[in-house]
């Protein structure tokens, strides 16, 4: 349980400013998720970093408890399963993103479940 709250305590608050920047900032990010697709090396690098980030966190904290404490499991899995996609697909990936985003607010939606997301975790690492 101390693993928990130490990992609520870092990913809450990282999590709720990337969350408050989508919102504040969509344009900005909307470009710069467009030009990301055309650099291979970052996405490269993003996919790489992701995975082990991700696999950090699940070596750590692979709790499937039904409480606040999933939350930190499904960001670490849902972070390996993203770069790994990316890694293994990324022009499908990349294209389905693209398409994704013409379609969608989903710069919109990414900033609210952010911020959802890292104000709960700050929440129970910090108030709870």
């Amino acid at each position: 349980m101390e693993t928990s709250y130490f990992l609520a305590q870092i990913l809450g608050p990282v999590i709720l400013l990337m969350g408050a920047a989508l919102l504040l900032n969509p344009k900005y990010y909307e470009k710069l998720f467009k030009n990301f697709r055309k650099e291979p090396q970052l996405l490269f690098l993003w996919s790489m970093i992701e995975i082990a980030v991700g696999t950090l966190i699940v070596m750590q904290h692979n709790a499937w408890e039904q409480s606040w404490i999933l939350l930190i499991t499904l960001f670490g899995w849902g972070m390996i399963l993203e770069g790994s996609l990316i890694l293994l697909r990324p022009a499908e990936i990349t294209q389905w993103g693209t398409a994704w985003m013409k379609k969608s607010n989903i710069v919109l939606w990414s900033g609210i479940l952010l911020l959802a997301w890292g104000g709960a975790l700050s929440y129970f690492g910090y108030m709870a």
